[in-house]
């Protein structure tokens, strides 16, 4: 039996048959019914043969529905069959999920990545940030990764299929994004990636998702957007009830989400949840220009419960006939962008093209003297003293002025 938080499949494959249980649910006299879905692979009564409502705890019922399946496909065992769909499902379904002894439970080599080293997997991560900042682009990017198994960019997938769920565009859309990605890349849009068009919310309509994730073995899910798919992202509860249906699937999550409002730069928008429940947190900014087919996307690590924080990220997009392609990129050469950076890092990107003084650093940087000071003389290691013409100033000390 397989089965992923509401979702039970079982097979027989002697006698053909398929047996699909959802939509549990328990009343106050321990009566769980549920939904079945019973199929065949035998010649002649292949397809579909019955759905319906199934109290799983009344043995009448049980019988009832073995005798009709009898009229439908004569022969099987249906009896049985029922009998032990029932039991099992009844079974794991009470049971939950099963008590692990720590100490016997066998060391993991290491932590694990569906990305390497950006998506954790098993856990949800976020990306937040502006409207038109790419992370769309950014995140089906990462789905044709995972989807082909590719090393690019410095990222190292885990190859499996990708579900993208999606509140804000269509299928024609993901479509053309995902054709554009390939088409840089010189691949064709790969076999494993799904879509899903969605309008409720997602914890409403997360016992469809999860038998989607069974049956096609999805292994890393990608939400598009926070907002539509809570409805009110500003609501704890909400937020939570989020948060626990994507954990119910067991698999990895990136939910894309957009940025804070009242100068709340690198939180995401709505409950603090949004800030507390995923593992990562990713802010995305961009730097793009109307007109420029090339754009840099900034990529900064504001949070991290189980590894230490990355540096920040450089990826350059670029347009061209009808594709768009990935590039790494030092995000210092950026000004627009290199904001996000320690000021440590800022100030050894201003100096390489030569050395400079402190009033010219600071201007440069937007950042008192005193703050450049105070990080040059902390860190004199990677500076050394120059003579300019206008006075003293600091250069790199493994780099030659001009």
């Amino acid at each position: 039996m397989a089965h992923t938080g509401g979702v039970f499949k079982l097979e027989w494959e002697e006698e053909q048959i398929s047996v699909r249980l959802d939509r549990l649910a328990e009343d106050s006299k321990h009566t769980v019914t549920g939904e079945i879905t019973i199929s065949s692979s035998v010649p002649g009564h292949r397809g579909h043969l019955h759905q319906a409502r199934l109290n799983l705890t009344s043995t009448s019922a049980r019988r009832t529905l073995a005798t009709y399946l009898n009229s439908r496909a004569q022969g099987g065992d249906w009896d049985g069959i029922v009998e032990q769909a029932c039991v099992r499902v009844l079974e794991g379904y009470r049971e939950g999920e099963p008590l692990v002894h720590l100490a016997n439970h066998p060391a993991p080599e290491s932590l694990q990545y569906r990305v390497g080293n950006l998506i954790q997997e098993k856990q949800a991560s976020l990306f937040f940030g502006e409207g038109d900042s790419g992370k769309s682009l950014l995140s089906q990017y990462l789905a044709v990764l995972v989807a082909t198994g590719t090393n690019h960019n410095g990222f190292t997938p885990e190859p499996g299929p990708v579900l993208l769920l999606d509140w804000e565009t269509d299928e024609d859309t993901a479509w053309e994004r995902l054709n554009m990605i390939t088409g840089g890349m010189g691949i064709p849009i790969p076999e494993n990636i799904y879509y899903r068009y969605c309008s409720g919310t997602l914890a409403s309509d997360i016992e469809t998702i999860h038998r989607h994730c069974l049956d096609k073995g999805i292994q890393f899910v990608i939400v598009d957007s926070a907002a539509p798919a809570v409805s009110e992202v500003e609501s704890s509860d909400m937020t939570s009830a989020y948060f626990r249906a994507l954990r119910s699937l067991r698999v990895t999550t990136l939910t894309i989400a957009h940025v804070a409002k009242f100068g709340k730069d690198n939180e995401p928008f709505g409950s603090i949840f949004w800030r507390n429940m995923p593992r990562a947190n990713f802010r995305v900014n961009s730097a793009r220009d109307p007109g420029d087919p090339r754009f840099v996307l900034g990529i900064k690590h504001t949070k991290s419960n189980n590894a230490q924080r990355l540096r920040d990220i450089g990826l350059e997009m670029e347009f061209a006939d009808g594709n768009v392609t990935f590039k790494r990129v030092d995000i210092a050469d950026h000004p627009d962008l290199s904001g996000t950076l320690p000021l440590l890092e800022r100030i050894t990107a201003s100096l390489k093209d030569g050395a400079k003084n402190v009033k010219d650093i600071a201007e440069m940087l937007q950042v008192s003297e005193n703050s450049v000071r105070g990080t040059i003389n902390r860190k004199k290691d990677l500076f050394r003293s120059v003579a300019l013409v206008d006075g003293h100033g600091w250069g790199l000390r493994y780099k030659q002025d001009v």
